[in-house]
């Protein structure tokens, strides 16, 4: 599943507004060593990690992605097998690939979040005192907002961030976006 392309596959024309260093993948828990292994066999490498040299217990420690890359090439992949890094719930990441959604990236067909757990994802992920993480967040939820704000399921959006205790990050996150016009032209949809 996409987390950080998601935008991408939603709306190549994003692609031209913001650059990426890498794509964030999301793999469930119990398929994370397969997913390094293959990675490695493309001849991708971990950065400041050796991950062959992974236990099984490594995965369910503070470690929640590996970033690996290919040599020559500027672009990576974040392999993660937590949706977002303090969220160590194996019942969420089942949850975004049920409710997943078909798109194309580039012109490899993807699973991303559905618009709702996107979102969440987005306002739930950034600590307050990471301002530049903010940033990007916020962008992301004004982009989201802006094209599919009335396909939004606003009461799964409360769900997800009220039972995994983020909405003091969502509330801040989206009291940033609500100083956008976009947020209450949303607000009205509903």
């Amino acid at each position: 599943l996409i987390k950080g392309g998601a935008l991408f596959a939603r709306d190549e024309s994003y692609m031209a507004k913001r650059m990426t260093g890498d794509y964030d993948l999301l793999v469930r828990r119990s398929e994370a060593p397969r997913a390094i292994e293959v990675l490695r066999q493309a001849s991708f490498r971990s950065h400041g990690m050796k991950v062959e040299l992974f236990s099984e217990s490594d995965y369910d420690r503070d470690i929640h992605a590996v970033a690996m890359s290919r040599a020559g090439f500027g672009r990576a992949i974040d392999l993660h097998w937590r949706a977002i890094f303090w969220l160590d719930d194996t019942d969420f990441t089942e949850e975004l690939f049920r409710t997943a959604e078909r798109a194309t990236l580039l012109t490899h067909d993807v699973l991303i979040p559905g618009l709702a757990e996107q979102l969440a994802i987005a306002a739930m992920r950034p600590e307050p005192a990471d301002q530049k993480e903010m940033v990007f967040r916020a962008l992301e939820v004004v982009h989201v907002l802006e094209n599919y704000g009335g396909k939004v399921d606003w009461e799964r959006f409360r769900s997800i961030v009220t039972r995994y205790n983020g909405s003091l990050f969502a509330a801040q996150l989206l009291a940033i976006v609500a100083r956008e016009p976009v947020a209450a032209e949303c607000q009205d949809r509903r």
